[in-house]
């Protein structure tokens, strides 16, 4: 058997989401960036009960949301937690929670989709 050595491989980021910086959008809904490339952008954001993203979120390009706890309402859609949201470009959504979600989403950049 051979092994292949990966000393020559680019190295993973790794962002423990515990200590990621904390930013608040609005009272009750807080935001932590996670690590970003030229290609994607991660975040964790949580939402209080009763609270609503500030403004319809228009996508260039696709987003991507997992449901973590609790439950998201997207226009006329609840997910709970384990829901895994996909949002193609050209999109919009305004999220909201009334019993309080945490969700992990990814948004893919639009240099990535056209290369």
């Amino acid at each position: 058997m051979t092994f292949q050595s990966h000393a020559t491989q680019p190295s993973p980021t790794v962002v423990n989401t515990e200590t990621a910086e904390r930013r608040k959008v609005i009272d009750g809904i807080v935001r932590r960036d996670l690590h970003e490339t030229d290609y994607a952008r991660g975040w964790i954001i949580d939402f209080a009960p009763g609270t609503q993203w500030p403004a319809i979120d228009h996508h260039d390009s696709e987003e991507r949301y997992f449901v973590l706890s609790g439950e998201v309402i997207d226009g006329d859609e609840t997910y709970s937690a384990g829901s895994y949201v996909v949002f193609p470009a050209g999109s919009q959504h305004q999220p909201r929670s009334e019993v309080g979600a945490t969700m992990l989403g990814i948004n893919i950049r639009v240099q990535a989709v056209e290369a």
